[in-house]
């Protein structure tokens, strides 16, 4: 799942699923506007009774490629599957890949589109308990140029991410496991041929896979993803950040949210998707949180995370988001993809995820100003004060003189307004459900509204 800025709206690759039985998961491009107010989706292969589960979508120029993987039931993914849309996000074609051999699964984890028009794809190949590297070159429809398997005697690469490092050479993030060893971050090198160069192993041992990767300005490599740390008798799992120059070597590494339990990537602390933003930082996002004790039992609850990091590893800030902060309803809440839109303010998507498995699963959608803060309310480590809210409606959206708020649980006994840089800009104490407020005198933007001090939602003035 990603978020991209496209003219004045917002796009999310996500996963729907169709209203016909048996409700397959699909591929799918949602439309919002800068309000976050849904405006349409855009289903691959809507009328297949076959799943397509999207792992990672880039854009170039006037493309928007997707890989994943798909099979026959939503939790089944047997096979690959590249998908090529165009710079409006209207599907042009999807192709499936499946494996030669009947007792193994194709998954494309990730992939890139080179100046040609051509797609380079990394997928794992899963066969028993063996895990190989492929790498595939697609000319522009999809169809296959080469293909080159990597692996090593005794362990497993789980391939994660894909880079265009330089004009020669290709790098590959994976999860190394096995051969009696702890895992490790390992990036592959190999050439625009396929042809392997050699590869880089993180000295710290525990690492659970290089996630993405960014160049640097010197030629060098940041990845984001996660790692286990010593704590107490046991270990525990954070959010990784780790920098190398050209030379592979390690310049810095730094650890961020609250250790949790060892288990699944998105049951644990980690970073999922980062972004380098305009003033030349770098924005992570993903998931941070634990178990915590209730009444003698034990529930989870995980919450979005959202870190600003320098060049050289200093976090600026580092922000924790959450929809409805409630153990008991057993919601995991994971940011998974970020953007920057022109006035710098972010926007951050993701799930709302119940691990019941007939509940409804939701995407996640907010937008924050350029310091993460969804309003004037700091929420570093601190998210149950503020999160977004349908009980919260403002109408019309956009606004042009005047904006109705209501709140449909009771009544509104405080009312803030902010602008896009988190100055107040209004407030009152209604004392009931609606209030009408005139908005002549703002200026046109985005404005979020903050009822009673918890809930929260947005507004834009358009003229």
């Amino acid at each position: 799942m990603d978020v991209y800025p496209h003219e004045d709206t917002l796009v999310v690759t996500g996963l729907g699923s169709p209203g016909f039985y048996p409700y397959p998961a699909k591929l799918m491009f949602s439309r919002f506007d800068l309000a976050g107010n849904h405006i349409s989706n855009t289903y691959a292969m809507y009328d297949s009774v076959k799943a397509y589960f999207p792992l990672n979508t880039i854009e170039k120029g006037d493309k928007v490629l997707t890989v994943g993987a798909g099979g026959y039931g939503n939790l089944i993914i047997d096979w690959g599957f590249v998908c090529m849309a165009d710079k409006n996000y209207n599907i042009q074609w999807l192709k499936d890949y499946e494996p030669d051999n009947n007792n193994s699964a194709f998954q494309f984890r990730d992939g890139l589109i080179t100046e040609d028009g051509s797609i380079v794809a990394v997928a794992v190949q899963l066969l028993g308990n063996s895990r190989t590297v492929v790498l595939t070159k697609f000319d522009s429809l999809g169809n296959p140029v080469w293909e080159h398997e990597y692996m090593e005697n005794g362990f497993r690469y789980d391939p994660l991410s894909l880079l265009q490092w330089n004009d020669t050479t290709y790098l590959i993030g994976i999860k190394r496991y096995g051969n009696g060893q702890f895992s490790r971050n390992v990036i592959l090198r190999v050439d625009t041929a396929g042809n392997y160069l050699g590869k880089w192993v993180d000295p710290r041992d525990r690492g659970q896979g290089v996630k993405k990767m960014l160049k640097t300005d010197d030629g060098g490599v940041i990845f984001v993803g996660h790692t286990a740390i010593p704590y107490g008798a046991d270990y525990r799992v954070q959010a990784y950040v780790c920098r190398l120059d050209s030379s592979f070597n390690k310049l810095w590494e730094l650890l961020a949210g609250a250790p949790s339990g060892f288990c699944a990537v998105d049951d644990c602390t980690h970073f999922g998707d980062f972004i380098r933003v305009s003033d030349g930082n770098y924005v992570a996002v993903g998931r941070s949180g634990d178990s915590t004790i209730i009444n003698g039992e034990k529930y989870y609850k995980s919450k979005g995370t959202a870190v600003k990091f320098t060049p050289d590893g200093e976090i600026i800030w580092e922000r924790l988001y959450s929809y409805a902060n409630n153990y008991l309803e057993g919601e995991d809440e994971i940011l998974k993809g970020v953007a920057e839109l022109d006035d710098g303010s972010l926007v951050m998507c993701g799930q709302l995820l119940n691990h019941i498995a007939d509940t409804v699963q939701r995407g996640w959608l907010l937008k924050t100003y350029p310091n993460g803060l969804i309003d004037s309310v700091n929420q570093v480590f601190d998210p149950g004060t503020v999160h977004l809210s349908d009980a919260v409606r403002v109408s019309p959206n956009p606004v042009t003189s005047y904006v109705d708020i209501s709140y449909l649980p009771g009544k509104i006994k405080t009312l803030r307004i902010f602008d896009i840089q988190g100055h107040m800009v209004y407030t009152c104490k209604p004392g009931k459900s609606q209030v009408r407020v005139d908005t002549c005198g703002l200026a046109p933007g985005v404005y979020a509204v903050l009822v009673n001090g918890h809930y929260s939602t947005r507004f834009v003035i358009w003229r």
